[in-house]
């Protein structure tokens, strides 16, 4: 970012205040380099040297005490480039009503430095995240949540990355309502998993489909070192889907014992029962499974 204040004859003690008090913040993300103050005269005598001044700078605070040839020049420069442009003045300052239609004229200098440390703390963000979709788009990805699904569907993470870094959020959901985690879990894609574990996803959000958290869905798939991964994470164990289905009573009708080992050792709860009122215990015992039924007495409490 590069604010440029720039003055006239009049204003050159405020553009000078505010050029100080931004020099004196303590905040890492303001720098000398970041502002530069620059003198305009009524009358432009140097054209390229105002240009060439102007053209570099991405935020403008003018401080002006009356309309002249070089305010309008900079506000023109402002507007082609599509820049943040903005105005400084006295109450008693007349200014044309039809160009400032759109353009707030500040008065109280406490708000304009407020606005220059806003504008300030913000631009690197809003950098990052421009520079991030035009890499999508470079790439031939269309800056969509579809597209950020997809990714994370297929497990590619460098666009994953970018995505994130275009703003996206980590525990976004498809149309259904089902979160990225949970897509992930039904696609087998551990590395994506880990992708939004490492990044803050939430590990026990519920899907709207079918009322699934990632580790029912991942016991659903019978993905047992999925579910290692997510137990690692928090991921709370006993959470029940719409049909009463913990991730233990899935994993023991699929007969998963390895699931069943690292569900059980996390505390998973051996009586809780399903919509039709039966536990993992019980289903284990009905299904005879010996592996499954030693791990239970192993863990019983």
């Amino acid at each position: 970012m590069k604010l440029l204040i720039i003055y006239d004859d009049k204003s050159k003690e405020n553009a000078q205040k505010l050029f100080d008090a931004l020099h004196k913040e303590k905040n890492a993300s303001i720098n000398a380099s970041m502002i530069e103050i620059f003198y305009i005269p009524k009358k432009i005598k140097d054209a390229d040297v105002f240009f060439e001044t102007l053209h570099c700078a991405t935020h403008f605070v003018a401080f002006y005490s009356e309309m002249s040839d070089s305010f309008f020049y900079a506000a023109g420069v402002a507007a082609e480039g599509k820049k943040q442009f903005f105005c400084f003045s006295t109450e008693n300052t007349k200014m044309n009503p039809f160009f400032f239609k759109k353009t707030k004229v500040y008065n109280n200098f406490d708000e304009i430095l407020e606005l220059c440390k806003k504008q300030l703390d913000e631009y690197p963000k809003k950098e990052a995240i421009k520079k991030a979709k035009a890499e999508l788009l470079k790439q031939g990805v269309a800056v969509t949540k579809e597209s950020f699904i997809s990714a994370v569907q297929t497990g590619n993470i460098e666009w994953c990355q970018l995505f994130l870094n275009a703003d996206f959020s980590v525990n976004t959901q498809d149309i259904k309502g089902v979160p990225l985690l949970c897509l992930a879990a039904r696609a087998a894609k551990i590395e994506s998993i880990e992708f939004l574990l490492k990044n803050n996803s939430d590990v026990n959000l519920c899907s709207a489909d079918r009322g699934n958290t990632a580790i029912v869905d991942a016991a659903l798939g019978k993905q047992s070192g999925i579910i290692a991964l997510l137990l690692a994470h928090n991921a709370n164990p006993n959470i029940k889907n719409k049909d009463g289905q913990t991730a233990l009573i899935i994993s023991v009708g699929l007969s998963d014992a390895a699931a069943v080992g690292y569900l059980l050792k996390a505390g998973a709860d051996v009586d809780s029962t399903d919509s039709l009122g039966v536990s993992a215990r019980k289903y284990a015992a009905m299904f005879k499974n010996e592996t499954i039924l030693a791990l239970l007495e192993k863990y019983k409490k």
